[in-house]
């Protein structure tokens, strides 16, 4: 796993392990015993999983969008073909495109943005420059790949109740009801699991919402961290 010019991570079929340490190992090598924790995706299912497995570490927790592997969570059809190991090994190789990109985005819930012109030209410049010239694109297929399988999730690496209900920080879900891994049902099912947990939804917005929004998005997460 690698993002950006970041180091490389090798991963393993089973993340669960590494998720659980994840955000502890971090904090120490930034020499921070406590941190307040903003996610989304697949981070957010790392921070799920260390504020369960190390609760003294995490005080208040914003996560944007549906989770990676949350319970009733489904994978949008142009992800779900990665389970197979040919796409798998192809998908790398091709070379990335806007139009491909701009149908990912509408699986990810983001169809009324794109049409509203709301997500600006320069943001997908900017993803086509790093799928370009950054091994990103590799890596996240190799991630999906990991994480799920052709019926969907790989249930050995999912989220479930027991974990959610570990989770002591106070955390507040801002979820896009078009989120292509996830509506409102998911959102709350994976709140209501959850002790100290609230949701706000957002009609019309995707899998990240900052994208549909950011200024409502950035402004009510700076909110709920300082505690209002």
């Amino acid at each position: 796993m690698e993002a950006g010019l970041s180091d490389e991570f090798q991963l393993t079929r089973n993340i669960a392990p590494v998720a659980d340490r994840f955000l502890g190992d971090l904090l120490d090598a930034l020499d921070v015993p406590r941190a307040h924790i903003v996610a989304s995706s697949f981070g957010g299912f790392l921070a799920l999983r260390s504020a369960a497995a190390t609760p003294d570490r995490i005080d208040r927790m914003a996560q944007m969008l549906c989770p990676a592997l949350a319970p009733g969570m489904t994978v949008p059809p142009v992800m779900r073909g990665l389970s197979n190991p040919f796409i798998c090994w192809l998908a790398p190789k091709l070379p990335p495109s806007k139009g491909y990109n701009l149908r990912v985005l509408r699986d990810l819930g983001h169809g009324a943005s794109l049409d509203g012109h709301r997500i600006p030209d320069l943001f997908h410049d900017w993803y086509l420059a790093l799928q370009r010239h950054t091994p990103l694109m590799r890596n996240e297929i190799a991630l999906i790949a990991a994480a799920i399988s052709g019926k969907g999730i790989d249930q050995a690496t999912a989220l479930d109740a027991n974990v959610l209900s570990r989770v002591q920080a106070p955390t507040l879900f801002l979820w896009g009801e078009a989120d292509g891994f996830g509506g409102p049902d998911v959102a709350r099912g994976v709140t209501a699991a959850m002790p100290n947990a609230s949701l706000e939804l957002f009609p019309g917005f995707g899998h990240l919402p900052w994208m549909d929004d950011p200024d409502q998005i950035g402004a009510r997460t700076v909110a709920f961290l300082r505690g209002n």
